[in-house]
């Protein structure tokens, strides 16, 4: 980042879609501990100002389990909600892979990228596309999360 401010080069990291770094892990975003330091866990200004160059409507995708309000770190629930914070003014979406994967028997999360901007295509809309099979968009035989 600061290099990049440097070289007046920091709006290289706009961005529509970013994946959420190490699936959604709080050390992306921190350099304090959250088992250490449980809600005293601070954010790093340079993290946040390198991650937060949402465009508008932009989402972040976290290829991770579920994520849950527990311990687990990654994925961790306290990401999330940064991830979210970064969102809201921009109007922008937080996607996790298995909440999208259980909530819709297993269809890939497939988001169309275009000229006109990006968009989630919608579940049904997948099964007419013959560009977006299971094995097209997914490790065949997987059940991995990514």
């Amino acid at each position: 980042m600061k290099r990049l401010k440097e070289n007046s080069r920091d709006s290289d990291l706009k961005y529509d879609i970013l994946h959420a770094p190490h699936h959604c892990s709080w050390h992306t975003l921190s350099y304090d501990s959250l088992s250490a330091k449980g809600d005293k866990a601070e954010t790093s200004p340079e993290a946040i100002e390198a991650l937060g160059k949402a465009n508008s409507k932009a989402f972040i995708i976290s290829s991770s389990f579920k994520i849950e309000d527990n311990e687990i770190d990654p994925p961790a629930y306290r990401a999330k909600l940064e991830y979210l914070k970064i969102l809201d003014p921009v109007e922008g979406s937080f996607k996790c892979v298995d909440d999208h994967k259980k909530s819709n028997e297993n269809v890939p999360l497939v988001i169309e990228i275009s000229s006109s901007g990006v968009k989630l295509l919608p579940v049904a809309g997948i099964a007419k596309s013959d560009n977006a099979t299971k094995s097209a968009v997914n490790r065949q035989g997987s059940n991995g999360y990514a």
